[in-house]
This record gives structure tokens, sequence and C-alpha cells, in this order.
């Protein structure tokens, strides 16, 4: 059972004061052509801002899996520092079989990025509470990390979509153990990426996974 950490400001109320019908329109030719044309929404319900809906493709265009994405947090600019890459992202996580607990956990972290005015980008951590709480019952995953895609065409997802001049990035949302998050941390991030490899990681979500530390 997901167990997202609770110290978390409530969502800004209201609608956009920019049209963003053009901008799901981009998102979704593009996720078709990437994920496959078969795929189902979950809608966010409450009028807040931006609106963030989960996609859910089936297992098509050569992938053996679902893929889970999100759609509307590109919609605004993350508070990014100064010289960052990139400032628009969704986050995508693959999964052996779609869950509502992971759809929600895409839309919480998509969500608690605006409305605590931060950012992600590739290395980039967050513990699931303060101490760290496992995320899903019986497991050693109670910490975040925020990587680019593995995964080939996802690696060129920024080269394909843009929203209001800027390249919308794709960051693949890895459960990890506090072990591992420290990891990140303290070493360089092709390090991490080298562990994974050494570890053989899957790019499927393992939730009762060990940690490779």
């Amino acid at each position: 059972m997901l167990k997202p950490q609770k110290d978390r400001p409530p969502g800004q109320f209201g609608f956009s004061e920019q049209r963003t019908e053009e901008f799901v329109r981009q998102r979704e030719q593009l996720y078709g052509e990437f994920f496959g044309p078969e795929f189902t929404v979950s809608h966010e319900l409450l009028p807040l801002v931006p609106h963030i809906d989960v996609y859910t493709f089936a297992p098509q265009n050569g992938r053996e899996f679902h893929t889970l994405i999100t759609g509307g947090m590109s919609d605004q600019p993350m508070h990014v520092p100064e010289g960052a890459p990139i400032r628009r992202v969704e986050l995508v996580l693959y999964v052996d079989e779609p869950q509502e607990l992971y759809v929600n956990l895409l839309r919480w972290l998509a969500r608690l990025i605006h409305d605590q005015q931060t950012w992600m980008l590739p290395g980039s951590t967050m513990t699931n509470g303060n101490p760290p709480q496992p995320i899903f019952d019986d497991s050693v995953l109670s910490c975040y990390t925020f990587l680019e895609p593995m995964l080939e065409p996802d690696i060129e997802f920024p080269d394909r979509l843009q929203i209001d001049g800027d390249p919308v990035g794709l960051l693949w949302v890895v459960p990890v153990s506090e072990a591992e998050c420290e990891f990140v941390r303290e070493r360089d991030l092709e390090e991490f990426y080298g562990l994974l490899e050494q570890s053989g990681h899957s790019l499927v979500l393992e939730e009762g996974r060990e940690s490779y530390v």
C-alpha cells in the first residue's frame, strides 16, 4: 500500500489564466507516437492549478509493460535555479500491472513540486516523509530519485515536445532505499547509473526488491 508523506501544502484551487487545451493536444499526440494509441486517463477531479491527469498505456509499440505518465505537470514551469537545463517536465513510471496507487503516486509527486515551488531534475532526490517511511508495504524503498529515461525512444522526448518555447523533459520516477538515496546525493550520478546496471535493475517497478547499497 502506498504511503506518501503527508507534509504538503494544499493545491492551488481555481483555473489557470492560461488556456492549456493546445498543451494537452500536443502532449497527447506525442504520447500516442511514443507509447501507443491504446490508453486510459485518470482525470484530476478537483479544480487545481496545474491540472494533472495520469495516462496509462497498455503494452504496445514494442513495450511489454504498462507505461504511466503524467499530463499537465508541464503546463507550468518549475521554480528551477538559474541555468537549469529544463524548466518543464512530466513524470513516467513503468509497471507490470497498473494500479490506482501508482496513478496516485505520480499525481501526488507532480502536484508536490508545484505546491512547494521547487523542482525536479535528473539526479534529484526526495524522502518519503521525515524520517523516511516505506512507500510500499514490507518494502525497503522509502525515498525517490528522478532520472532521465533509460529506454529508447523516451530519451528523445525533450527533442519532440515544447510548450511556450520550453522543451518538456521526461523524468523516470525510481523508488529507492535510504542508502541508495544517500549514494545519489554523495556520488556522481553516472556512478548511480552504473550501480543500477551492475545490479541488473529492472526498468519495471519492483516494490519488494533489495537495496543495492
